[in-house]
């Protein structure tokens, strides 16, 4: 912009010097501006030339590209604000359904979702039922309600009337309208939340991150020592205590069996010495008649011998 400034300037300072009329004014082209700038400059250097050539052909380049740039912006300005105003004369167009009072303060949205709108919140134009369900739930909608009761209460508004007759009235009293978001709006509110979810989770992974400094972290030693410690004895006394009940169960148990299984042992015990003993009597038995045979045998013997 500045260098196109500096032509003109020099332009009209040539059609001056030459006195030209006002009619041949604006003749003068660039080239006429190049030659004398040329003749002005024909002391320097060829290189000095070459490379100044060089730099009007790089800054012309570059003033095609911003005017080309310009005039896309400019073109995409303008289409999106005619956009803007067919999008407002259709709205204004629309015709709204009517809502009584009662079902207003119920269920305040109406008509069907790509069009969909709040009776108590005019300018307000939902797509989605997520957008429809968040303005319902929000603070500005919550306390406008609020509000607006108190005004139909004022006033002594029938609830079978249209809300859209009160809703101006309110808007008046009140001193401001709900204003409508465009959709550039909406997308970059969109794009503002997204952003700081983003920055929230960098945070809290940098965060996680960082090194921990020396004394919180012989602290939190400290506390799982302490910690492990209380369990370790909670665990070992639970243990002791199981093992106690198992013990007193098993003692339980089995002390019947014991008795008997000892009441057996003792049984087979007493058999045994009993046939012990039995067998010594017999073995003793057979020692005595041995023994009375052997005295008897030689009496015998002398009694024929005195015959």
């Amino acid at each position: 912009m500045f260098k196109r400034a500096v032509k003109r300037q020099k332009r009209e300072a040539l059609e001056e010097k030459l006195g030209l009329a006002d009619d041949f004014r604006g003749a003068v082209s660039d080239s006429d501006e190049s030659e004398e700038s040329g003749s002005d400059s024909e002391g320097s250097e060829g290189s000095g030339e070459s490379g100044s050539e060089r730099d009007s052909e790089e800054d012309s380049d570059g003033e095609d590209d911003e005017q080309g740039e310009g005039e896309e912006e400019a073109e995409e300005g303008d289409s999106v604000s005619q956009e803007d105003e067919e999008s407002e004369e259709e709205s204004d167009q629309e015709e709204l359904e009517p809502v009584t009072v009662k079902i207003a303060l119920k269920a305040p949205l109406f008509s069907e979702y790509p069009r969909k709108r709040c009776a108590i919140c005019p300018g307000r134009l939902f797509t989605v039922d997520k957008f429809g369900d968040e303005h319902l739930k929000s603070k500005a909608h919550n306390r406008r309600v609020d509000k607006f009761t108190d005004f139909i209460k004022q006033n002594k508004v029938n609830n079978d009337d249209d809300v859209h007759a009160f809703i101006d009235a309110y808007n008046q009293q009140q001193g401001s309208t709900p204003k409508e978001r465009s959709k550039k709006e909406e997308r970059r509110v969109r794009q503002a939340k997204i952003a700081k979810e983003k920055r929230l989770q960098r945070k809290i992974h940098a965060q996680k991150l960082m090194p921990v400094p020396l004394d919180e972290v012989e602290k939190k030693h400290a506390e799982d020592e302490t910690t492990q410690d209380t369990a370790d004895t909670q665990e070992k006394a639970a243990k002791r205590a199981a093992r106690r009940e198992r013990k007193k169960a098993n003692k339980a148990k089995y002390a019947e069996e014991r008795r008997r299984v000892e009441a057996e042992v003792k049984e087979k015990r007493g058999k045994k010495e009993d046939k012990k003993d039995d067998k010594k009597d017999t073995k003793d038995k057979k020692k005595e008649k041995k023994d009375t045979a052997t005295t008897e045998k030689p009496k015998k013997r002398k009694s024929k011998s005195k015959d």
